[in-house]
């Protein structure tokens, strides 16, 4: 029963995840574009393969949180310091789901620069969202110290582990011959030339304010997935596909591959869907 029920929740989480997604990336894109783009990275990466036959992954419920994470972050100019306080509480349970959701904290600071930039009030919204993530924090500190009598979590471990195996294991994952990030799903190349097309778009002249917000808000995104890209603390040789600690970033590369078909001439449309389908 317990297997069972672990199976159910993680197609349940994977389905709202691309459902989520999708939904998102319409927001941005045309409907057929985000329907291509979320089906390409479910199938193109091992996301289907943990939703399907891992069981109880912590990584599809990351995903799920972090598209919700991305989706109230758009929304960020409207909200009010009590959703502010509420999103920092929301944040910090993710956190605690999974110690790397820590790099959408670059993400999240990103979007304050935006918001000064367009001469918010944003110190009171960042106090805001600074005690919900506190109290959180401060009952997992608790919870810690009842279970073993001292106030350890687990990102202690992490940073530690990251320091001592830095030099080995990074970049090593992204291009390792066995079971390497790029290696095992190519597909993600597609994503990055979403990037660069971001970053082409925002250095044109004569942007409309719309399109402009649009891509600073990919750019923003794709930051931090570049800081967390090569910051894996095991060797590829292990047992596990490396591309598993990007599942919490499969709206990120939903919204990357989006890009980079959208407003490509007709050959190139049909090009990358023929690699996608290939990859």
């Amino acid at each position: 029963v317990t297997k069972c029920m672990l199976s159910f929740s993680t197609v349940l989480f994977g389905f709202l995840t691309i459902l989520l997604s999708y939904f998102f990336c319409r927001t941005l894109f045309p409907s057929l574009i985000s329907l291509l783009s979320v089906l390409a990275l479910f199938f193109g990466t091992p996301f289907f393969y943990y939703v399907l036959f891992q069981t109880g992954n912590a990584n599809i419920v990351a995903s799920l949180f972090s598209i919700l994470s991305i989706w109230l972050c758009s929304y960020a100019i409207s909200m009010k310091r009590s959703h502010w306080f509420l999103y920092g509480m929301f944040f910090s349970i993710a956190v605690t789901v999974r110690t790397d959701f820590w790099f959408q904290i670059i993400f999240i600071f990103l979007v304050f620069v935006l918001l000064k930039a367009s001469r918010r009030d944003i110190f009171g919204s960042a106090a805001y969202f600074l005690a919900g993530f506190l109290i959180i924090l401060a009952l997992r500190a608790v919870n810690a110290f009842i279970k073993y009598g001292t106030l350890y979590m687990e990102e202690f471990f992490y940073a530690s582990s990251f320091m001592r195996y830095k030099s080995t294991h990074n970049f090593n994952h992204l291009f390792n011959s066995f079971r390497g990030v790029f290696y095992t799903s190519p597909i993600f190349y597609i994503c990055f030339l979403g990037l660069a097309v971001t970053l082409i778009s925002l250095f044109r002249e004569n942007r409309d304010k719309i399109r402009k917000k649009q891509d600073l808000f990919l750019l923003a995104l794709s930051f931090y997935l570049i800081v967390k890209l090569p910051s894996g603390i095991f060797s590829p040789a292990g047992g596990t596909l490396s591309a598993r600690l990007l599942s919490s970033e499969f709206p990120v590369f939903a919204l990357l591959f989006a890009q980079a078909i959208q407003g490509q001439k007709r050959p190139v449309k049909y090009l990358l869907y023929a690699l996608s389908i290939v990859f």
